[in-house]
């Protein structure tokens, strides 16, 4: 085997020397993870268990640069055999699932993330994101349309987590904005996007430069007839 593997190496490269060893690694370290959860075995399963992280964590950096995603999401749903309750890898195996086009599985994959640590900043946003993100994908509306009020939620919890609120107010006025356009009913639709400006200058007042919460602004202004208020701003 040995020989074998020495063979193979000779007549590679290095970037697929390097990813042999990895996936060599990889499954050398899934094989021998302990999943036993007895007392007695907890130290030799958390040595076990890291050393199999490291190589994911190295696997996941060497196939990112190759775009490789969906062999990324493969390793880490390998590892979640015995990643029980361990945050980081179910929370790679979440982004690995958004980067390699997974984004219903990856919605469902952060909500557990969420359930494991309900005050982590970054998997409010990555939840709120993936909603915004992928609404208006045809092929995935019909999943993401009901679940707008969701993503509002997730930005306002996020936006109570940490200062300055940036990105929170950026993201909380979209999906105001977006809720808006979806409403009938004329004043809910008014105080939606009233609601939504709000947010938006919060965000433009933390950074005056950024374009987007000023396209985003000024979008919002020509649902409530008041583009001449935004021009006059400058």
């Amino acid at each position: 085997m040995i020989k074998l593997i020495k063979l193979i190496v000779d007549h590679l490269n290095v970037d697929e020397e390097i990813l042999l060893l990895l996936l060599l690694g990889q499954t050398s370290t899934l094989n021998e993870a302990v999943l036993d959860w007895q007392p007695e075995h907890e130290g030799q399963r958390e040595r076990s268990h890291q050393a199999a992280y490291n190589i994911l964590a190295l696997l996941s950096i060497f196939l990112s640069r190759k775009q490789a995603f969906h062999i990324i999401a493969d390793s880490y749903e390998q590892a979640l055999r015995f990643s029980f309750e361990h945050f980081q890898t179910w929370f790679n195996y979440g982004l690995s699932l958004i980067s390699s086009g997974q984004s219903f599985r990856a919605y469902l994959i952060l909500k557990q993330c969420l359930r494991m640590q309900p005050k982590n900043l970054q998997v409010y946003l990555q939840l709120a994101k993936i909603i915004l993100e992928y609404i208006y994908d045809v092929d995935l509306i019909e999943l993401f349309i009901d679940l707008i009020d969701e993503a509002i939620n997730y930005c306002q919890q996020a936006k109570e987590l940490e200062n300055p609120p940036f990105a929170r107010s950026l993201l909380l006025a979209i999906a105001k904005s977006f809720k808006a356009r979806q409403t009938s009913i004329h004043h809910d639709r008014q105080a939606l996007f009233q609601s939504a400006i709000n947010d938006l200058r919060e965000s433009i007042e933390l950074d005056p430069y950024d374009s987007i919460s000023h396209f985003h602004l000024a979008h919002n202004l020509s649902f409530l007839n008041q583009v001449l208020s935004f021009i006059l701003s400058f």
